[in-house]
Formats: structure tokens, C-alpha cells, sequence
């Protein structure tokens, strides 16, 4: 396939836009694609798109930022959802900076520890001390 590496960089480059950069680079490659090679090369190149995007905004962003903000994985996903579904694309852009400091919060005031502990990632669950 010709300017593979060259597609490859350009979609890497417009898969840092959220939504519309994957699609106008599926878009990008499959036309430059369709002008060079066969209707099945032109399929390949969306299947891999495809999978390396559902395999990256699935499972390592979330991962990478979790570990980053010692944030649990599904608690980062469901929380992007639940902002989306409120706010749209600006609460998915706020949802990680607003659920790590509420984390923040969670672990410094008692009474909320446990709802820190849910959000937090870390292997070592502090036991909650009961008062007498």
C-alpha cells in the first residue's frame, strides 16, 4: 500500500481531535487509498482503523488516565458517559477533571470515604475504622 506510514501519522494526528478526527481520518485514508489499491485494501484500512480506534478509546485511554489520576477504569468510562448525557462534548471533556477532584474531596472529609474508595484504583483498600 502506498503512503502508508504517511496515513498512519495523519490519523494518528487527527485522532487527538475527539469524534470528527477519526472519521475525516477513515475518511482521508480510504480515499487516498481508494486512488492507489483495490476496493478490499480500501476495506482493510478501515477495519484497522476501526479496531485500532475502538481498541485505544476503549481500553487504553482509560486505562492511561486512571493510572494517571488513580482513578478506577469503569468508574472514568461511566463517568465520561453520565457528563456526556448531561452536558454533551463539554462535560466529556470535564467529566475526568471533575470526578478526580471529587475523589480528592471523597478521600479528605470521613463521612465520604467510601465514595473515594469506589472511584480510587488502589489494590490496598483501606479499612473504614467504626467509632465507638
Amino acid at each position: 500500500m502506498k503512503y502508508a506510514i504517511l496515513l498512519a501519522v495523519v490519523s494518528a494526528l487527527l485522532k487527538l481531535i475527539p469524534y470528527l478526527g477519526i472519521l475525516s481520518a477513515m475518511v482521508i485514508s480510504m480515499l487516498i487509498t481508494m486512488t492507489t489499491n483495490s476496493m478490499g485494501t480500501v476495506w482493510g484500512v478501515f477495519v484497522v482503523l476501526l479496531i485500532v480506534h475502538l481498541i485505544d478509546g476503549n481500553f487504553l485511554f482509560p486505562a492511561i488516565v486512571s493510572s494517571k489520576v488513580k482513578m478506577n477504569a469503569l468508574a472514568t468510562i461511566v463517568g465520561v458517559i453520565v457528563w456526556a448525557a448531561l452536558w454533551g462534548i463539554p462535560g466529556m471533556f470535564l467529566a475526568i477533571p471533575i470526578l478526580a477532584t471529587l475523589k480528592v474531596i471523597f478521600d479528605s472529609i470521613e463521612p465520604f470515604k467510601a465514595w473515594g474508595i469506589l472511584l480510587g484504583d488502589d489494590p490496598r483498600i483501606p479499612t473504614i475504622k467504626k467509632r465507638r
